[in-house]
């Protein structure tokens, strides 16, 4: 494809395709979508852990990524409500941003996890301002996280309960107890430039 060449080589994305326009092109070639039965998809890593299924919510991917620092520096698993307070519905009661501090042995570690557009550009002033201080920051640009974005049908609120009942009934919590763990390892080792 052009795409791939020229000013676009290079790009960390190439090109992007959305559910509407994939349809279009399925009608395109003369199959209706209608008429398409459903069936099994190719599934390498069928069982999904906990960690990867909440990162749609606002304060997921932080409470992932303290899961895996944790591990990293203590070789466990934090407890499953360790870092909960990171994905707390406290957003709306402080500018849409959610601050937690969480001690790692005699590390500690200052977040703010924050939801929406307006209220990031808000926070990132008081960073450059020098008014608050943070170790790591979440910003999820929808308010709620990706569960609240474009073509959403269910409250935020509803669906960041189905993301945390999902997370709940995960046979892995962590990453790191995932059976593909190995794999992933092997795969490390290759260099990609």
């Amino acid at each position: 494809m052009e795409l791939f060449h020229g000013e676009y080589a290079g790009k960390d994305i190439d090109v992007v395709l959305t559910t509407r326009e994939f349809v279009k092109m399925i009608r395109a070639a003369h199959i209706s979508p209608e008429t398409l039965k459903n069936r099994e998809s190719d599934r390498p890593m069928q069982e999904g852990t906990g960690a990867g299924v909440i990162f749609g919510t606002t304060g997921g991917v932080m409470e992932a990524a303290l899961r895996s620092a944790y591990f990293f520096l203590k070789g466990e698993n934090a407890a499953a409500d360790a870092f909960q307070a990171v994905r707390a519905e406290g957003f709306n009661a402080n500018h849409g941003v959610q601050e937690a501090e969480f001690q790692i042995d005699d590390i500690t570690v200052r977040t703010a996890v924050v939801s929406g557009l307006g209220n990031t550009r808000a926070l990132m002033k008081k960073i450059e301002r020098g008014e608050v201080h943070y170790d790591f920051v979440e910003v999820m640009a929808c308010p709620g996280g990706c569960v609240a974005g474009a073509g959403t049908i269910q409250t935020v609120k509803k669906a960041a309960a189905a993301l945390e009942k999902m997370k709940k009934e995960a046979s892995f919590t962590d990453a790191y107890d995932s059976k593909y763990r190995a794999r992933l390892e092997s795969l490390e080792k290759f260099d990609v430039e």
